[in-house]
């Protein structure tokens, strides 16, 4: 079985893209620049199309407005079911950068090439999370209920029963009788229930994921279920391995969440009760702007040799019985 070395692994990462023909930079800049472009163009059409169906009115508009909102969905499902295509296109060019191999813009469409495998794998994970929710729910709801943990829930149900509030007068429960403040104070219990059953689960299960798209976009013949299945037994072992190496990189996760704050600042800084000098469409639209221009400045110093560290942990995971350099 292969050990993951961090050290090792981030000094064959950073050798392997010092001997990269070209600029790799470029492909970066090309896969940020593509997302930034799309966000931005479908921020202005959404607000112009708000714009639209606010301008319309009575029952004459409800067609024109029902066509504008129709729209509206669509763009938003468009950004969401193009971006995993392109960042796996972009997956596919870090992995031939590892293997000596030539990557150009063209390999960035790579993950249109594979929408079949792509699709079927982003099912099955999204299948997958909803099964994990929902047998966590209801064993953490058994729990919660069947243990002194669900006591100050009682008292408050059995306080409005007495009182008669809680039931309609068709017999069905009144949740709407219970203050929303009092019954979270006395949900919390479940809620960490919930997260203390979830969280482990749930990461072991996205560890075990962990290798699937890489598997389908070295260019091997699979499937998105066959991918899934090969990963949990690529991971085996190996797991917690691969949670010590996104430790290592924990100042990149922080940082790139710290960008992802300015992009709501438009919401937050009013929260703090700091004024904006413009309007809150300028405002969106000036913190999309810099929120767009310091990720893709971060991306363009740091992605690669942390993309790069992860496909070298993949090669010595997945292809450990051949000819692959010792970590």
């Amino acid at each position: 079985m292969a050990v993951l070395d961090c050290k090792k692994l981030k000094s064959s990462a950073q050798n392997r893209l010092g001997q990269v023909t070209g600029d790799p930079r470029v492909l970066v800049l090309l896969n940020t620049g593509v997302i930034v472009l799309l966000n931005l163009l479908v921020s202005g059409l959404n607000m112009f199309l708000d714009h639209q169906i606010g301008s319309t009115s009575g029952l004459s508009g409800l067609g024109t407005r029902s066509i504008l909102e129709t729209i509206q969905s669509l763009l938003s499902y468009f950004t969401i079911l193009f971006t995993p295509f392109w960042s796996a296109g972009f997956l596919a060019c870090v992995i031939q950068m590892v293997r000596q191999q030539k990557a150009d813009p063209k390999t960035m469409a790579a993950g249109f090439h594979r929408f079949p495998s792509i699709i079927l794998l982003n099912l099955n994970k999204l299948f997958l999370t909803i099964l994990v929710i929902t047998s966590i729910t209801y064993l953490s709801s058994t729990i919660f209920l069947l243990t002194p943990f669900s006591g100050e829930l009682s008292k408050v149900t059995e306080s409005l029963l007495e009182s008669g509030s809680l039931l309609l007068a068709d017999g069905t429960i009144n949740l709407q009788a219970i203050p929303a403040d009092v019954l979270l104070h006395a949900c919390i219990p479940l809620f960490i229930i919930f997260f203390a059953l979830f969280l482990p689960v749930y990461a072991f299960i996205s560890y075990s994921l962990r290798l699937s798209t890489y598997l389908v976009m070295e260019g091997r013949r699979i499937s998105g279920f066959a991918a899934i299945m090969m990963s949990f037994q690529l991971m085996r072992g190996h797991r917690f391995q691969m949670f010590k190496l996104d430790l290592s990189f924990w100042w990149y996760y922080v940082v790139d969440a710290l960008l992802t704050v300015v992009l709501y600042l438009d919401v937050i800084l009013p929260l703090m009760g700091i004024p904006l000098p413009f309007n809150s469409n300028v405002a969106y639209f000036l913190f999309l702007i810099l929120y767009s221009m310091l990720q893709t400045a971060f991306y363009l110093w740091k992605k690669l040799p942390v993309d790069m560290t992860y496909v070298v942990s993949y090669d010595a995971i997945a292809h450990e019985d051949q000819d692959t350099p010792s970590l």
